[in-house]
């Protein structure tokens, strides 16, 4: 039996051989699921932390920085559920971060510090001075290049700095243009997406030979360039931070192919890629956001609405094997609520719903509320549950009429139902 449950499109789906993109929703404080196959967007796959902002993923896993609780927040791409949370040190402000091998490294843009986690233990187990408000980072031959944006002081003087990864210590500096945000290795070569000052210093893009920290080539690509992505068609592409287009450059010749004067349009804030193809990200503040998704030739292949302000994109190749009689809600039973829908007021005044549900191992029990944009707006039980049935009743004291949908959710397990809230 396939489950089905409700998802802003009233679906999800296990796909076969294709591509997930995960998009994470700082504004609605959530991640997106989007099934390329099924052409099916889950807005509120995961709820994440206070300014959530970039997302790494490796194994089964998805890793989460969440600038303003100072954390990284592991979730478990299968189901949703959150795994841990691991905390670095106040004021961190943690912006970007990097995998490699067997631990996660973070960069803390108010500390100027460079955060390494063993991701076996899930803790901080050291940590490194850099430059001024480090960014992106990249690794190659085991040394970590952190691209160091200073805008506490104007952009001036920017670096990459060069962390030796044995003795994880600083062993150099490389200067740079404004800005440095985004960093990325391509044939050998480091490539620093530099933005520019919001002034008059827009975007450039520098490749750097990390042997010898000479820069090799300066790419004037114009705009306010953000992000890295490579698709296996020998073209690195980069969103601009206003959304105003998607650039491109040939990643040997380095030959301009999009600029600020010929952009690749929609425009994007984010971009990803894959062997498969290529996402964009892209919307207005304090709006749902858009994905559109390209093949190599660029030609559309979908387009999806997610939460409110995204901040990443990450793109995950799913495997080919399908099992048609997989269950992915067999550790719950959640039943529709009632009444549904439920009316703000009657005669006895606020109506409340009651949830049964069953659960069929012990652990940590989350049921949530969320809005039709995947905004988090009421968590209406945490806590420990033994296994067996229960109930919960409700009353939505401060909501507004509307469609919304709940979420009943364990550390391996989660359904949801839509509730409708009348006047």
């Amino acid at each position: 039996m396939k489950i089905v449950t409700f998802i802003i499109l009233l679906g999800i789906s296990i796909s076969a051989s294709g591509l997930i993109i995960f998009v994470v929703n700082s504004g609605s404080e959530t991640l997106s699921r989007i099934d390329t196959v099924a052409g099916e967007v889950d807005n509120v796959f995961a709820v994440l932390g206070n300014q959530a902002n970039r997302i790494a993923l490796y194994d089964d896993c998805g890793l989460v920085v969440n600038s303003g609780d100072n954390n990284l927040q592991k979730i478990n791409l299968n189901s949703g559920a959150t795994i841990s949370y691991i905390y670095l040190e106040p004021a961190a402000n943690p912006y970007d971060l990097t995998i490699y091998q067997d631990h996660a490294y973070v960069s803390g843009a108010l500390s100027n510090r460079i955060y390494k986690v063993n991701l076996q233990q899930e803790i901080m187990v050291d940590a490194v001075q850099v430059g001024n408000n480090p960014a992106g980072l990249a690794v190659y031959n085991n040394k970590l290049y952190v691209g160091n944006t200073n805008y506490t002081a104007g952009y001036e003087n920017c670096t990459v700095s060069v962390v030796d990864l044995d003795s994880f210590s600083l062993v150099s500096e490389i200067p740079v243009p404004a800005n440095p945000q985004f960093l990325m290795f391509y044939a050998d070569m480091l490539h620093v997406c530099c933005t520019g000052n919001w002034v008059d210093e827009t975007g450039i893009v520098v490749v750097i030979d990390p042997v010898t920290g000479d820069t090799i080539a300066s790419i004037e690509i114009g705009g306010y360039p953000v992000f890295f992505a490579e698709t296996g068609s020998e073209t690195i592409y980069l969103a601009d931070a206003l959304n105003e287009g998607i650039y491109a450059y040939d990643a040997n010749s380095f030959e301009i192919i999009y600029d600020t004067m010929h952009p690749f349009l929609p425009g994007g804030s984010a971009v990803a890629g894959s062997p498969q193809g290529l996402a964009v990200l892209g919307g207005e503040w304090g709006q749902n956001f858009d994905v559109w998704y390209y093949d190599n030739n660029e030609v559309l292949l979908g387009n999806y609405t997610v939460g409110v302000y995204g901040t990443d994109i990450k793109i995950r190749e799913e495997g080919s094997a399908v099992d048609e009689n997989l269950d992915i809600g067999s550790g719950i039973i959640l039943e529709q609520n009632y009444p549904n829908p439920l009316y703000l007021h009657d005669k006895r005044g606020i109506t409340p719903t009651v949830i049964h549900y069953h659960i069929f191992e012990a652990g940590k029990v989350n049921i949530e509320l969320f809005d039709i944009k995947g905004k988090r707006v009421a968590m209406l039980y945490t806590g420990w549950q033994v296994a067996g049935s229960h109930m919960i009743a409700w009353r939505p004291q401060s909501l507004l009429p509307g469609i919304y949908i709940y979420r009943l959710s364990t550390i391996s397990q989660q359904q949801f139902r839509k509730l409708c809230i009348l006047k």
